[in-house]
């Protein structure tokens, strides 16, 4: 029976396919793994930078707000035992911007007939650029009465300092915060308003300086949403964050702003200008060398990155990962296949020597082998048996040519015996015709004397008598030879086994 013919190339093609099913398997969630341990580790090395950065930047924008607060809490108190001296409020602003680099304006306001002579009364001096950059004078402020205006209104309505929103349509030298201060009397009675103003350019200088990224920037938002800092100057326009979200849209941009309004540390992803940003905010807390007695400004900070300068590098390292990964599989599915097949080239030679036995070629001789592996193992037992095949058939054959030999000497003993049992079937027909004519003439004799013994003389009986004898000692006779003949033929035949 001849078994069909055994390959390995289509089971190392499958064991290659394996082996690189599971090679690819592990890759993809090493991968996955190694990306996003790098994007948790990518955001929060972003996180931490833009926390230090947010730290950073409140500390410088706070020593320039407490500086002037420092600055006009001095002369503060000895206006407040002059408050008589109308003439002296030009110097108290004079002093005060001269005092401090950051102050480019100072205004002195007090309530309608705080002077009896005077329904409104005020002092304004501020930084001219049109006149070089000098202290210029002033009696009113705009083309509103100061009592109007914001930075009168909220001090004294409040009664405490605070720091006013960026209101660009009421300044000509560009958009300003105020520092606003209550003047109380000697009998602690609010009489007006000490306001200082402070450029929102120097703030943005100092707060945009801290560049986050490439293309980030960072934000200051006043508590009521509108921009006291920002990278883009058109911005500002739109007074609020909220006008901004309606301007531009964005899916995000609402949550982000409302959790920086609400005085939250953290970040929020967002969508604006059909790319994707993440920022970054914390609450703009003061120091304690600020005036404590003023309102919570409520301003929060935030730097602002586009998603491509904090994961930008990361994905596209993960896209070259990936090509590098592909080719790598590509070349070590060569490899495995190469060397696969190298491996099991000696198993595809003992198939094919299995597959010679199966085919009767039991006498190829199976090649020694040095390989200590299983394969080995399974190359020296195919030899063993391909020896001890070969030595069985050795004997199978010696036992069938003795058994052949013997077949034919069986043979010719048969034809032999069979010639002799011819010869023996005929001698005895011959003997049996030859009995044939005196048992036919004893019958008769007999049927005759028996029949007719009375009718019979003594002589004709007797004569009976000795002819019935003659022919019974002849049959006997030929009988007698018959026998001898026939033992004579098996003493042949004992003879000849």
């Amino acid at each position: 029976m001849r078994f069909p013919k055994l390959h390995f190339s289509a089971s190392s093609l499958r064991l290659t396919v394996l082996v690189s099913c599971g090679t690819v398997l592990l890759l993809l969630v090493s991968l996955g793994a190694l990306s996003w341990f790098a994007h948790q580790a990518l955001k929060d090395e972003a996180m931490h930078n833009a926390q230090q950065m947010l730290s950073g930047t409140v500390q410088q924008v706070d020593n320039i707000l407490v500086n002037v607060e420092q600055s006009t809490d001095f002369v503060y108190q000895d206006l407040r035992n002059h408050l008589s001296q109308r003439d002296r409020m030009f110097t108290y602003c004079s002093r005060i911007v001269e005092s401090s680099p950051y102050i480019t304006g100072c205004a002195i306001a007090f309530k309608p007939y705080f002077y009896p002579d005077r329904e409104l009364f005020m002092t304004y001096v501020h930084l001219s650029s049109e006149a070089g950059d000098s202290l210029v004078a002033e009696t009113s402020f705009g083309d509103r009465p100061y009592t109007e205006h914001v930075w009168y209104l909220e001090p004294m309505g409040k009664g405490c300092a605070c720091w006013t929103n960026p209101l660009p349509e009421e300044e000509d030298e560009g958009v300003t915060i105020s520092y606003c201060r209550p003047i109380y009397d000697s009998n602690r009675q609010l009489v007006g308003t000490l306001a200082v103003d402070v450029p929102v350019e120097l703030l943005s200088d100092v707060v945009l300086a801290s560049k986050p990224s490439e293309h980030g920037f960072s934000v200051l938002l006043a508590r009521n949403g509108s921009f006291i800092v920002h990278p883009y100057p058109e911005y500002y326009t739109h007074q609020s964050v909220y006008a901004l979200v309606d301007s531009v849209g964005g899916h995000g941009i609402m949550e982000a702003a409302e959790s920086m309004l609400a005085g939250k540390t953290g970040y929020n992803y967002f969508q604006m200008a059909g790319d994707d940003w993440c920022v970054f905010y914390k609450p703009f807390a003061r120091s304690e060398k600020a005036n404590t007695h003023q309102e919570t400004l409520g301003w929060s900070l935030g730097v602002i990155y586009p998603d491509d300068d904090i994961f930008g590098v990361h994905n596209n390292l993960i896209i070259i990962v990936l090509v590098i990964a592909i080719i790598g599989l590509v070349v070590f599915l060569l490899v495995s296949r190469w060397a696969i097949r190298r491996q099991l080239q000696p198993l595809n030679q003992l198939v094919q020597s299995v597959d010679n036995m199966v085919g009767s070629n039991f006498k190829e001789i199976v090649t020694d082998t040095r390989r200590g592996d299983e394969i080995g193992d399974l190359h020296m037992q195919i030899q063993q048996m391909q020896r001890s095949v070969s030595g069985r058939l050795s004997e199978l054959s010696t036992q069938a040519a003795n058994l052949k030999s013997r077949t034919e000497v069986l043979r010719k003993g048969y034809h032999k015996a069979q010639e002799t049992d011819n010869m023996e079937t005929s001698f005895i027909h011959y003997m049996t015709n030859q009995m044939t004519v005196p048992s036919e003439t004893l019958e008769r004799t007999v049927t005759n004397l028996c029949n007719n013994y009375r009718d019979l003389d003594e002589t004709k009986f007797t004569k009976q008598v000795e002819a019935i004898k003659s022919k019974s000692e002849a049959i006997i006779n030929l009988l007698d030879e018959t026998l001898k003949v026939v033992e004579n033929i098996k003493g042949k035949e004992a003879d000849n086994e």
